[in-house]
């Protein structure tokens, strides 16, 4: 009735896709899949940001920077004061 006949099948698919990602991911900071877990590839799979380095993380926290959303905010705001 209000069931959607693909949702495991999305869902099933959407886990390949991220554990694969992570995989990408683990590669590129030099790691190899062999060194890593099932259990920790899962881990970075589900969460989308794996740490909080200055690099990663928020920038406010880091340097006192407004967020992505507050500049976006910020910009309507200006745009709306402009008289043209």
């Amino acid at each position: 009735m209000g069931r959607h006949p693909h949702t495991r099948d999305r869902r099933r698919a959407h886990t390949r896709r991220m554990k694969a990602r992570a995989l990408r991911v683990l590669a590129i900071w030099g790691l190899e899949a062999e060194c890593i877990d099932a259990r920790r590839i899962g881990q970075i799979a589900a969460v989308r940001g794996v740490c909080s380095c200055w690099a990663c993380g928020n920038p406010r926290r880091h340097f006192g920077e407004p967020s992505l959303q507050e500049r976006r905010l910020e910009a309507i705001w200006w745009l709306a004061d402009d008289p043209e």
